[in-house]
């Protein structure tokens, strides 16, 4: 599955490298692009593995938050 999501949290290139790392970590994710100046993701995962419901929970982890885009 493709989506894109909003980005709430990130103040710099670091955060972007911070969520990017630990998300490509998570099984059933195949990719993951974050782009500070936009504060969107592209993200890839398999829906069959993984949620993006569980996916956000790492991200809140992190001091970070998803949302689906408008």
């Amino acid at each position: 599955m493709k989506t894109r999501l909003n980005i709430q949290g990130m103040h710099c290139a670091s955060c972007a490298n911070i969520i990017t790392k630990r998300v490509k970590k998570i099984p059933g994710v195949t990719n993951i692009d974050v782009n500070i100046s936009t504060d969107k993701a592209n993200l890839e995962f398999d829906s069959n593995t993984v949620t993006l419901d569980t996916i956000n929970t790492t991200v809140r982890e992190l001091g970070y938050s998803f949302s689906e885009e408008d």
